[in-house]
């Protein structure tokens, strides 16, 4: 039967005996509980029943039919609890049959459906009400990593102008801090309403996600007050680097898949390493440019450590290595080959490197800027050739 471990093809035998198959009536049972969160009432079993012994020759088409239909819209929390539901027996038939209602879902098909009347189509599979949870969740994301960067920023300003790393002969861009236009009191003030609002914005997400996004979150606030908290912060240990390797790649971009997708696969904390990869490049033209003031003020860097010379060689490795993840994804099939659309950014990423070992001081402030453009370069094409 369909509900033990006979293919999904085979089905119920049909019957026109008044009574309800036992399996057929629990399976039904389990439908509303694992898809809605309740119980069907007795109308809707008996519609279900009905159009399974009718016109619905599978478990597949059951449920499909049901998460497509009035009484499933704008009321199913996410379309992988009905993955979950499916046994392991049809998981690959069901999601391949979600495929055409919930195109969203699948990296390698077409988000606008065509042939059919786009609003009708999504009315039909309640797209709109999918799309809207996807758009906010991706909104609350962007929001919430902006203003956790945003609070880093403003603890670090107010930090390094108290340990004495910024001083007037600064030649990084200006900190408000040390030029005197905001009070360090205030500055701390701002850095906790900062943070607040991103725990604010973070609750829908945890909401969504669960404990695993509360870590994220409460992980990245911590390690964006360690960059430059106390007398052994991340940057005097010369480890911040790593640190932003981690949490701009693999978490923010593993965690940002998540909120969406409620689901997790390897391919995605792989392609998150090349964004980090790029975020390190950045901290690195950074700590190229202040070595000798972060000399002088104690504060350790890696830079410091391994000299302005590997400080170059690093950041070479860092764009290297970003391509190269992208390179190895299309190689393992694990991405489509449009992702190296993202290769485009290299002769830019390259001519920046140069500027980099040619520059010195406040010359390498437009190579900051420079080196952000390609990360957002990157990322954007990286996205789009992913998803075609």
């Amino acid at each position: 039967m369909c509900f033990s471990t006979v293919p999904p093809d085979v089905g119920i035998p049909k019957n026109d005996a008044p009574a309800m198959d036992p399996s057929l009536s629990d399976y039904i049972d389990k439908m509303y509980l694992n898809i809605l969160k309740r119980a069907p009432d007795q109308p809707g079993k008996t519609y279900w029943a009905g159009q399974y012994a009718t016109v619905l020759p599978s478990c597949q088409q059951l449920v499909k039919a049901f998460v497509g239909s009035p009484e499933a819209q704008g009321k199913l929390y996410s379309y992988s609890t009905a993955v979950s539901f499916v046994s392991n027996a049809y998981q690959a038939a069901y999601r391949e049959s979600m495929a055409s209602i919930a195109p969203f879902y699948r990296r390698r098909r077409r988000v606008v459906p065509t042939r059919y009347g786009y609003k009708e189509r999504m009315a039909e599979a309640g797209w709109l009400s999918i799309a809207y949870k996807i758009v906010m969740t991706a909104l609350a994301a962007l929001a919430g990593a902006v203003l956790i960067q945003i609070g880093t920023n403003l603890y670090n300003d107010v930090t390094d102008f108290e340990k004495g790393a910024d001083t007037a002969e600064r030649t990084g861009p200006l900190r408000v801090t040390q030029a005197g236009f905001i009070r360090p009191s205030v500055m701390r003030r701002a850095t906790v309403l900062v943070f607040a609002s991103a725990v604010a914005v973070g609750s829908y997400l945890i909401w969504r996600g669960g404990w695993p996004i509360a870590v994220v979150g409460f992980a990245s606030i911590a390690f964006g007050l360690l960059y430059t908290a106390g007398r052994r912060s991340l940057s005097r240990l010369g480890i911040a680097d790593l640190f932003v390797l981690i949490f701009f790649g693999p978490v923010a971009v593993a965690g940002t898949y998540f909120v969406q997708s409620l689901s997790l696969r390897p391919e995605v904390v792989l392609a998150g390493l090349a964004p980090g990869l790029l975020a390190v490049a950045i901290l690195l033209v950074n700590n190229i440019r202040d070595i000798s003031e972060d000399r002088t003020a104690g504060k350790r860097t890696l830079v410091v450590r391994i000299g302005r010379s590997g400080g170059e060689m690093l950041y070479g490795a860092c764009l290297l290595g970003a391509y190269a993840v992208a390179v190895l994804l299309v190689m393992a099939g694990a991405a489509s080959p449009w992702s190296l659309l993202c290769l485009l950014t290299l002769p830019v990423g390259a001519a920046v490197y140069g500027r980099l070992r040619r520059g010195e001081g406040r010359a390498l402030n437009p190579v900051l800027a420079q080196t952000s453009g390609v990360l957002m370069g990157y990322s954007l094409l990286l996205g789009v050739g992913w998803n075609l």
